[in-house]
């Protein structure tokens, strides 16, 4: 109507890198998304209430089988690479053997009403998986605290195991903290590091029950 036309998409940042929002352009240049850095302080507390759940289920499964939990520690110890081929044959065939299993039981009269343990099933698989990482994480508390000079519990031990694996993913959230492309780049390649980590120690943790199950009825007979 006054001979003006103002263009203001999402997309489009404007000249010399300012945000497209209106009243905002002048003096307002390019430094990144409007409460990014919440997000990061978000993310990095996330992963800390992650590790720290972690933690507390390792404890209460050291406090239930501590002696189990010792046993899948040292064969984690003796053969890690495998367990971790255990455990990734066991990730691979789970989903299959899952979707088999229930298509099974749902074709046959008789096998319905076993459709109900499914659920327990997969509960009591989560449970082993759990007990394999604190197998895990209890072997690595074990070696730091023996490379340090230091004797602590079985808690403490597999407390700093747990915390230990997740080295990388919190060293991944303090430097992306700093933003800017530097940080991005760094603290991308250290949450990658971290999770290549973390699949291992749960991938080895759980060829390591795999593997002591399978063994039971040949060292009870």
């Amino acid at each position: 109507v006054d001979g003006k036309i103002d263009d203001v998409g999402f997309g489009d940042r404007g000249r010399a890198g300012r945000f497209p929002f209106p009243g905002r352009n002048e003096g307002h240049t390019e430094r990144g998304w409007p409460f990014s850095g919440f997000w990061r302080v978000g993310n990095l507390f996330g992963t800390l209430l992650r590790i720290a759940l972690l933690v507390l289920g390792a404890i209460l499964v050291v406090a239930v089988g501590g002696r189990f939990v010792t046993t899948v520690a040292e064969r984690t110890a003796a053969e890690p690479a495998r367990a971790g081929l255990a455990g990734l044959l066991a990730e691979i065939l789970f989903v299959p053997l899952v979707v088999i299993t229930v298509v099974v039981l749902a074709v046959s009269i008789i096998g319905i009403p076993l459709l109900l343990l499914v659920p327990f099933a997969l509960v009591l698989s989560l449970v082993l998986m759990l007990v394999g990482f604190t197998g895990v994480a209890t072997q690595v508390g074990r070696t730091v605290t023996a490379r340090i000079g230091i004797t602590t519990g079985a808690y403490r031990m597999v407390a700093i195991g747990v915390v230990t694996i997740h080295v990388f993913a919190i060293l991944a959230r303090l430097v992306g903290l700093a933003g800017g492309s530097f940080g991005g780049v760094l603290g991308g390649t250290l949450a990658v590091v971290g999770f290549l980590v973390e699949y291992l120690a749960w991938t080895v943790g759980t060829g390591a029950v795999i593997l002591l199950a399978g063994s039971v009825p040949f060292a009870t007979a």
